[in-house]
This record gives structure tokens, C-alpha cells and sequence, in this order.
């Protein structure tokens, strides 16, 4: 059985770091699925490692679920990155790593937190997704972050990793997971209505 435990990152990480989390214990070959929620994550194993990962590295967005084979009793910390800081605290446009695992190389922390804060404006721009659970309108968020459209869109991209609507997307899908793993609702159909899905 694996046990996962989270905690707030330290203070001096904290405008960049959204928690610190650790993965424990050990699975019998089952495969653990991992569906996008909008995050890139610093991920360090220190005993046995999932099939085809390395031992240390940075995820890019994903685009996609993932599957994960463990090999052995787990040890993994890992950082989750805050969505509007991962291209300032990564020092590169986020974009460059969607859809990848990039290998680190872990050396002594003498490294200091980056020295540029996460854009304002991109910041707010994903607590309004995130609030509306998805659903908000791109021009209303422009609006709110008084930024033109194409501004809005290539700022996003370079700070978060994906466009807007994209990232919108994984955080109504994510929702609806929620409510369907809390509420009661009789059909999917009403589910999906109720988070913003609609043909």
C-alpha cells in the first residue's frame, strides 16, 4: 500500500511551491493511473523507482494520463509547483516542457529561491479558472487582468505551460472528478452539465 502525505512548502518557497509532498510504502505491480490537474511537479525518488523513470526530474504539463509501474517499496518527494510560477522558478517558458519528464541533477541545496516573482497578472488569471472551476470565459478574464488577448495568451503559455483554454479544460475535468467522487448524482449526463460540459 502506498501512503502519500502533503505539506506547505517553507516560507521563503511558498510564492512559487504550492506544497511538499511524500510517497511511501509499496504496491504489488499494480499500475497507478495519473490524470493532468494543471500542476508541473519537482519529483525525487530515493529507493526503487517506477518503470522508465529517472531518479530525479521536473514534469512538464501533462497532456494526458500517465501510467505508473512500480518496481519496488517507494520513497518519493516531490514539490508541486504553483501553475503561474513554474516558468519563473524553472527559469525557462513552461511550454518548452509540455508533455515531458526532464532528468535533474540533484546537487547540494545552495541554490536560492528565484529572484523574479510569478506574473501578477497570470497569477490572477488562473485563481479566477480555478474559482470558476473551469468555466469562465476568456474574455472575461482578460478583463479582469486588463491584458489584450494575444498578451494574455502568450503570457500564460510562457508562465504556466499551457493556453488558457487548455489549462481550463483540466481544471473543469478535475471538478468533475470531485464532485463525482462526493456528491450524489444519478447520471453522467447531469454530472457533466453541473461542471460546464455540454455539446
Amino acid at each position: 500500500m502506498l501512503t502519500y502525505s502533503q505539506k506547505a512548502p517553507p516560507a521563503h518557497l511558498a510564492p512559487w511551491i504550492e506544497c511538499l509532498w511524500t510517497l511511501e510504502g509499496q504496491l504489488s505491480g499494480e499500475i497507478e493511473t495519473i490524470l493532468p490537474d494543471g500542476r508541473m511537479e519537482l519529483v525525487v525518488h530515493h529507493a526503487s523507482r517506477p518503470k522508465n523513470q529517472a531518479e530525479s526530474f521536473v514534469t512538464g504539463q501533462l497532456t494526458g494520463p500517465i501510467h505508473i509501474q512500480p518496481t519496488g517499496p517507494m520513497l518519493t518527494h516531490g514539490a508541486r509547483i504553483r501553475p503561474a510560477a513554474a516558468g519563473v522558478f524553472l527559469n525557462i517558458p513552461a511550454h518548452e516542457l509540455t508533455g515531458h519528464f526532464v532528468t535533474l541533477k540533484i546537487q547540494p541545496a545552495t541554490r536560492l529561491p528565484p529572484t523574479r516573482m510569478p506574473d501578477a497578472a497570470i497569477t490572477r488569471a488562473v485563481a479566477l479558472i480555478e474559482r470558476s472551476a473551469g468555466t469562465i470565459r476568456t474574455d472575461q478574464i482578460t478583463q479582469a487582468v486588463n491584458l489584450s488577448l494575444r498578451q494574455f495568451d502568450r503570457r500564460f503559455l510562457a508562465a504556466v505551460g499551457l493556453p488558457p483554454k487548455a489549462f481550463a479544460r483540466i481544471i473543469r475535468f478535475q471538478a468533475l472528478l470531485a464532485a463525482y467522487r462526493t456528491e450524489d448524482f444519478p447520471r453522467w449526463g447531469g454530472l457533466a452539465l453541473a461542471c460546464g460540459f455540454s455539446d
